[in-house]
This record gives structure tokens, sequence and C-alpha cells, in this order.
């Protein structure tokens, strides 16, 4: 089953403490501005069952750390602890 993002994210986001931190003009905060309009959770519904199997990460953080990892050549587990 397919896992979304809470309409509450934005409220415990860390874009307005860490966007200046990163760049506002870099590729990390052109990401972070703009993810929302480009990976919609819903765009990848029909890549999930409707109902079995247990709930997934949401589409579009999966996708994020799957972009962030190709732009820094990192491993998986090396993306999740950069991403913490």
């Amino acid at each position: 089953m397919m896992g979304t993002r809470s309409p509450q994210d934005k409220l415990f986001a860390a874009e307005p403490i860490y966007l200046d931190s990163v760049g506002r003009d870099s590729w990390y905060g052109y990401l972070a501005q703009n993810r929302q309009p480009l990976l919609r959770d819903e765009d990848f519904a029909c890549l999930y069952g409707r109902n079995n199997g247990r709930t997934s990460v949401a589409p579009s953080l999966a996708i994020s750390l799957l972009l962030l990892r190709a732009v820094e050549g990192v491993s998986l587990a090396e993306a999740i602890e950069r991403s913490q």
C-alpha cells in the first residue's frame, strides 16, 4: 500500500531553518522549494497495491532520496545518514 506524506508536513519542515545554509539557488535549495509540485505521491499510485501489503514510505520521499543519491554518488546508507 502506498504511504503518503502528512498534510501537516510543512509545519515541521526544515526548509525555513536550513534553506539559507544550503543555498536557495543551489540544486538542494531548488529541490526543497519545488519538491511538492514536482514529485506528487498520487503520480505513483499505479505502482502500489490498493489493499495489500504494508504501507510504504511516501513515493515522493523515496524519489527525493534517490535524486540526492545520484547527485552525490553515495550509497543508500550514506544518503539516509546525510538526510537525517
